[in-house]
């Protein structure tokens, strides 16, 4: 029989418990600090023992923190990835018989980002009184909005991801030396060239990432597998969930109402791709 309880603690009390180790321990690192003040955590165990103690289970935690202190924090997180790990193998009860092995930052959307979109969209439905929309198609609205927002974080997330794992790997000057299939290049100077003719929109930015679309960030990941294949693993499994992420997208940027089924799909796909992606 096994002396284990291969019970998670509640994820609250461990996330508390994290919060004051990190306090205690690593004050000096402020912006740590800082972070685990906002953020929350998930478990994530396996079928695979950790083969650190007899019949206890491979484990990880997921940190997730909002996108603008993911964004800001960018450049530490791998550090604080490797105190957040020390961390949690201390705070993990042993006789759970989860080993914590690894600990991923992740980004969330922002709720008030979510609140305030929504907010301005009522706002401007309600003070237009040549506007005569019924409650349903408001609703439907806000829905789709919030999709949109998940889609925007999610699409720039990757970028993000793409960017710095080549900056690191190759040098910041990456696009000269790696695969672009010519499919993608074609896109990118067509809208580098109907960008340069509506000089009254703003500029997607100085990186050819920001000239792709979404699947072409797939199929880039794909011509250059070598770049990512420890941190993703699958390539068939980029390639099957960033294919579902843009059909939604699809739905989405033509105004068409996606179900609670693709909401949900949506949702949690998003969380898969940006765990497997820290």
């Amino acid at each position: 029989m096994s002396e284990f309880t291969y019970e998670w603690p509640n994820a609250e009390d461990f996330y508390a418990g994290v919060r004051a180790v990190v306090q205690s321990q690593y004050s000096y690192e402020k912006e740590l600090c800082s972070l685990v003040d906002i953020g929350h955590c998930d478990f994530y165990d396996t079928t695979d023992f950790s083969r650190n103690r007899w019949n206890a289970y491979y484990a990880e935690v997921h940190f997730f923190i909002p996108i603008d202190a993911y964004s800001k924090y960018g450049g530490m997180l791998d550090k604080y990835q490797n105190l957040l790990l020390g961390v949690c193998q201390k705070v993990m009860p042993p006789e759970t018989g989860y080993d914590i092995m690894k600990v991923t930052i992740s980004p969330i959307l922002s709720s008030e980002a979510k609140k305030n979109t929504l907010t301005e969209i009522k706002k401007v439905v309600e003070e237009s009184a040549y506007l005569n929309i019924n409650d349903d198609l408001i609703e439907k609205g806000k829905k789709m909005a919030d999709a949109y927002v998940t889609l925007y974080a999610l699409e720039n997330f990757v970028r993000q991801y793409i960017d710095k794992k080549l900056t690191e790997k190759i040098g910041p000057n990456y696009m000269n030396n790696v695969s672009l299939p010519q499919k993608i290049k074609s896109g990118i100077e067509t809208r580098k060239t109907q960008e340069q003719g509506k000089k009254w929109l703003p500029l997607r930015g100085d990186n050819d990432l920001y000239y792709m679309d979404f699947i072409e960030l797939s199929d880039f990941i794909s011509s250059n597998w070598d770049y990512f294949k420890d941190d993703i693993k699958d390539q068939n499994w980029i390639k099957v969930k960033m294919e579902e992420m843009y059909n939604i997208r699809c739905l989405i940027a033509h105004n068409s109402y996606i179900s609670d089924d693709n909401i949900q799909l949506l949702e949690v796909t998003t969380k898969q791709i940006l765990a497997q992606l820290s």
